[in-house]
C-alpha cells in the first residue's frame, strides 16, 4: 500500500492554514500537488473538509492539502463535500463519495498509469467512486496532466539508461553524460511522489540516486 508517510505536524501558533504551507509542500509532497500528483511552482493549501462545514478545522494541520490551482479550483473539487449542502461543487450529485484523499486512498490500488499517461480506474469494488473522482471532481485526465506524466515516465527511463552507463563505464569517461544524468534525475527526484503513489518501478540505482538528491533538495530553502 502506497501512502505517504506524513510524520508529526510542526508545532507552531498557527495564524492562518497557511501557516503549514512550508512543511506540507517542501517536506512532505515535494511541492506536488496532493491531488494530481504534479509538481507545481506555485500551490494553494486545501481544507479537505471544507471550512463552509467544519470551521473548527480551519487551522488543523491533519485537515490540510497542498493543492494545485486546477484541482482546488472551481474545475476541480473546489467546495466539494458530500456532507456538505448547499454547495457550489457537484450540486446535484447524490452518490455521496468522498473526494480522493492521499493520506488514506491508495492511488496505486485505485487507478493504473497508462504508457500514454492516462489514469485508468481498476476493476473492483472501488471502481465507481475512483472513476467518479478521475472524470468528475478532478478531471485527472486532462491533457496537461497527461503529458506531465508521460514526460515523467520517459524522464525515468532516459535517467535509468544514464545512471546504468555511467556505473558501466565511469563518470571520468562520460563527464558530459555525467552532467545530463544529474539534471535528469534531479527532474525525477522533484516528481518521487508521483511514482510512489502510483507504484510505478525505478530501477535500484536511480531509486536510490533520485532519493539521495530528494533530500539534498528538502534541506534546502523553500522558493518563495
Amino acid at each position: 500500500m502506497a501512502l505517504l508517510a506524513f510524520g508529526t505536524p510542526p508545532v507552531i501558533e498557527a495564524r492562518s492554514h497557511r501557516d503549514y504551507a512550508e512543511w506540507l509542500e517542501h517536506r512532505v509532497y515535494d511541492r506536488a500537488c496532493a491531488y494530481c500528483l504534479e509538481h507545481a511552482r506555485i500551490l494553494e493549501i486545501d481544507h479537505v473538509v471544507p471550512e463552509a462545514l467544519d470551521q473548527t478545522r480551519s487551522k488543523d494541520p491533519t485537515n490540510l492539502l497542498p493543492a494545485c490551482a486546477t484541482c482546488n479550483g472551481h474545475t476541480g473539487k473546489w467546495d466539494y463535500h458530500p456532507d456538505l449542502s448547499p454547495r457550489f461543487k457537484c450540486r446535484g450529485d447524490t452518490h455521496g463519495f468522498l473526494a480522493l484523499d492521499p493520506r488514506v486512498d491508495d492511488y496505486a490500488t485505485l487507478y493504473a498509469v497508462l504508457p500514454d499517461g492516462r489514469v485508468s480506474a481498476h476493476d473492483g469494488e472501488h471502481w465507481t467512486r475512483a472513476e467518479w473522482n478521475a472524470s468528475v471532481l478532478f478531471r485527472l485526465n486532462r491533457r496537461t496532466l497527461v503529458l506531465w506524466r508521460r514526460q515523467a515516465m520517459d524522464l525515468a527511463r532516459a535517467a535509468e539508461y544514464l545512471v546504468d552507463e555511467l556505473e558501466r563505464l565511469g563518470t571520468a569517461a562520460l563527464p558530459a553524460a555525467a552532467t545530463r544524468c544529474d539534471v535528469i534525475v534531479r527532474e525525477v527526484a522533484q516528481r518521487l511522489v508521483f511514482f510512489e503513489l502510483f507504484e510505478i518501478a525505478l530501477s535500484p540505482a536511480l531509486l536510490a540516486r533520485a532519493t539521495e538528491m530528494r533530500e539534498g533538495l528538502r534541506g534546502q530553502p523553500r522558493a518563495e
